[in-house]
């Protein structure tokens, strides 16, 4: 095999053709490094909102639209439109409730020295409150991480299929080159034969001559639309590699944003355990006060009854 280098394309990428003419083509596929959001310019930031914005009304503002729509028609690369439309979903959906540090309120303070049961209710319903909105959190950022993994595959089997159509008119272009290599090799073979008749030596060189002209720069324009043709495959080909690699640096991103969830959302059960039990200390140190204030108010009224026996009985 004859591997050759497709001109103005990334390195890595390479082609050569297998016993049956046909093209094969080599893509090695490099690490590249994350793109920092603070990289953007505020330009390209501006274009890809007002993209999502036109996509989001046209859709009636009921769903969001997919990342390579927004990307074609802000004219921008798929890495830099991730991290935006990342950022302007957010905007779009209200945010979600954080945990918040738990303590007893002023109002189960209030409400225990009517019902002590009503107290611990309460703590347990503020328990459950901050459990619900770490588990609402979670699962909202989840199905975001879901809906952008399907946005990036679609536009990777788009790319996919423009790719494959490319190829194909490569490999046509250049079995038109081959073609005219064929065609030229034979009058030339053709030029020698004629050398013996040295009779019609001069007309017949003017004429293969003229013909020769005409063929080299049918070949030649044979070759200018082979560079063409070239030229726009090794751009898709270059487009194609730069939406795989940044498909699979998004992806990296949305893993390691569901990792930081699930860590987010067991702090906020220890919290919410802790919670639970201050909330029973507190309810059985009120219960302890609750006995001693009945004690107390008994000595009190043994007190009271015995000073008024003694004044009766004086």
């Amino acid at each position: 095999m004859h591997i050759k280098a497709l001109a103005g394309v990334a390195p890595g990428l390479f082609y050569d053709f297998d016993n049956k003419k046909n093209i094969i083509i080599l893509m090695i596929i490099e690490p590249t490094q994350r793109r920092s959001v603070m990289e953007i310019s505020s330009e390209i930031r501006t274009r890809i909102i007002a993209a999502a914005d036109k996509l989001f009304d046209e859709a009636a503002r009921e769903k969001f639209p997919p990342v390579d729509q927004v990307r074609r028609l802000a004219k921008a690369d798929m890495n830099t439109t991730s991290a935006v439309m990342k950022d302007w979903r957010r905007q779009q959906t209200a945010a979600s409730p954080g945990a918040a540090a738990i303590e007893v309120p002023a109002r189960i303070q209030e409400v225990f020295r009517n019902a002590l049961a009503e107290a611990w209710q309460a703590a347990l319903d503020m328990t459950n409150e901050t459990l619900h909105a770490a588990q609402q959190a979670w699962e909202s950022e989840r199905q975001e991480a879901e809906l952008l993994r399907g946005e990036v595959s679609e536009a990777y089997e788009v790319q996919a299929k423009e790719f494959d159509e490319v190829r194909q008119q490569l490999a046509a272009a250049l079995d038109r080159a081959e073609a005219a290599e064929m065609l030229q090799s034979e009058q030339a073979k053709e030029l020698l034969a004629l050398g013996t008749a040295k009779s019609q030596l001069t007309n017949n060189v003017e004429q293969l001559t003229s013909e020769l002209d005409i063929n080299k720069g049918k070949l030649d324009a044979t070759r200018s639309e082979l560079a063409l043709v070239q030229a726009k495959a090794d751009m898709k080909v270059s487009k194609a590699v730069e939406r795989y690699k940044e498909a699979a640096l998004r992806l990296d991103d949305v893993q390691g944003e569901m990792e930081g969830l699930k860590r987010e959302s067991a702090e906020a059960i220890r919290k919410a355990d802790r919670a639970t039990r201050d909330a029973r200390e507190h309810a059985a140190g009120l219960a302890g006060q609750l006995d001693a204030l009945k004690a107390h108010n008994r000595e009190l009224m043994a007190a009271l009854k015995s000073g008024k026996a003694g004044k009766h009985g004086e």
